[in-house]
């Protein structure tokens, strides 16, 4: 009786050890893990101010990133010089996409390999806010979903957010 408490004791080690060496330290490659990041420019084309957007995707992770969508920008809004207090939070004006429509970047991939970095870039034309309403500063906030291998529907994507904060320059560069 002896013998089968030992073994059954020696199973459940070894099928613990296997568990743990799988769930924490050779599963972790097998996260989908990114590095998303955006960078704002100012342009100005002719009469029309345009914000470009560039997005970067790194796969930080072991495994390949599999896209549920493109990436949409969100939020554009904007922090009026008029109502910035020093000291106070800021608060942010947020304006609808001017053609009606969010942009999408990384359309054409499905896939980022493990270690591959991918970058996409939009403009984005600025609206006409009037002469009252100068902005202090441009915000603009994006979100990405991954599809994970998971056999739980909670869990089936994983949002990467990312924004990025513009301050406009004397004058942008002028494009023609």
């Amino acid at each position: 009786m002896q013998i089968i408490g030992t073994s059954v004791q020696a199973i459940a080690l070894l099928v613990a050890g296997v568990w743990a060496y799988y769930r924490f330290a050779k599963g972790r490659g097998f996260f989908a893990r990114a590095d998303f990041s955006i960078e704002l420019h100012r342009l100005r084309l002719r009469d029309r101010e345009l914000i470009q957007v560039a997005a970067v995707v790194k796969n930080a992770g072991g495994s390949e990133l599999l896209l549920a969508k493109p990436a949409v920008i969100q939020k554009l809004s904007f922090l009026p010089a008029s109502g910035a207090v020093l000291g106070s939070p800021p608060n942010w004006h947020q304006v609808p996409p001017p053609d009606g429509h969010a942009a999408e970047l990384f359309t054409g991939h499905r896939m980022i390999e493990p270690a591959e970095t991918v970058r996409d870039e939009t403009l984005i034309p600025l609206p006409n806010l009037g002469p009252t309403a100068q902005p202090l500063a441009w915000r603009v906030g994006m979100e990405l979903q991954v599809r994970r291998r998971s056999l739980r529907p909670s869990r089936r994507y994983v949002v990467w957010r990312a924004a990025a904060i513009l301050v406009p320059g004397p004058d942008p560069d002028t494009k023609d």
